[in-house]
């Protein structure tokens, strides 16, 4: 991809922007996320916001968690080839870290609500990362 002009992703501009990350797919769209604070009902959000091949907007951006309480650090992206996919983040709703996810279409359309990524219940889980796998699914991995 050449490169451009920088834009703004972002639609809102309360509170902070941060962590951003960016996936394509196999036609040259992409999705980028990031965290923000200061967005309701809870402070903290992850939202994501897709693009064309061109770098045109396709829709606003858009809420990946569904108002989970506590911290939301370290989102991270990744798309299959045809253009599916998936954002993992940290949440922090009551001390201890977990790792969750969502997965979308390749229209953006959620395939459920955010799940957890891991299976355990006690410790700490930070700093996700995603990449996909050789078929259409994904491989995560945390600390």
């Amino acid at each position: 991809m050449p490169l451009e002009a920088t834009h703004r992703v972002n639609v809102t501009t309360t509170g902070w922007q941060e962590e951003s990350d960016v996936a394509r797919a196999d036609d040259g769209s992409y999705v980028v996320v990031w965290s923000t604070s200061g967005q309701p009902p809870i402070d903290e959000a992850v939202l994501a916001r897709r693009y064309s091949a061109l770098g045109v907007p396709v829709g606003s951006e858009f809420r990946v968690d569904t108002g989970s309480p506590g911290l939301l650090p370290h989102p991270k992206v990744e798309m299959t080839g045809p253009g599916a996919f998936l954002v993992v983040w940290e949440n922090d709703p009551n001390g201890w870290a977990e790792i969750r996810g969502r997965a979308y279409d390749s229209g953006g359309v959620p395939l459920g609500p955010p799940f957890p990524i891991h299976a355990a219940s006690a410790g700490e889980q930070h700093t996700p990362e995603v990449v996909r796998d050789a078929g259409s699914g994904y491989l995560v991995a945390w600390r």
